[in-house]
């Protein structure tokens, strides 16, 4: 059964949490051109939590296949409802850290790569 969206209070600062700090800069400065300022100015209009509607959150549908790694680090795939609907597929890379756990690393439409990648016969 899918997991229904809970009331959020659009607080992206505490979700940006959720990731390493490697992983924020692949994604937010690939490369490497951010300064500081930048950054800041970047994150500066999510400073103040706002309630976000149901329709506009993102949904969580399943975490699935799971498999510990290496070096404290696990794999699974996540689903999702993404905010044009339909569903987006996952792999999510979770590291531990000294303060719980963090998503390390991701590979986006996992499903697609992954049907690319297997042959027909």
């Amino acid at each position: 059964m899918p997991v229904q969206p809970m009331p959020s209070t659009g607080d992206v600062l505490l979700g940006l949490a959720l990731f390493g700090d490697d992983y924020l800069r692949r994604a937010f400065n690939p490369t490497g051109r951010l300064t500081t300022e930048g950054a800041l100015s970047l994150v500066a209009p999510f400073a103040t939590p706002l309630a976000i509607p149901a329709d506009q959150l993102i949904r969580l549908v399943e975490i699935r296949d799971m498999r510990v790694l290496p070096n404290d680090r696990v794999a699974a795939i996540v689903v999702t409802v993404p905010l044009g609907g339909g569903l987006d597929t996952d792999l999510l890379f979770f590291a531990r850290t000294s303060d719980g756990w963090i998503i390390a690393d991701a590979v986006s439409n996992f499903d697609l790569i992954q049907a690319a990648a297997t042959p027909t016969t």
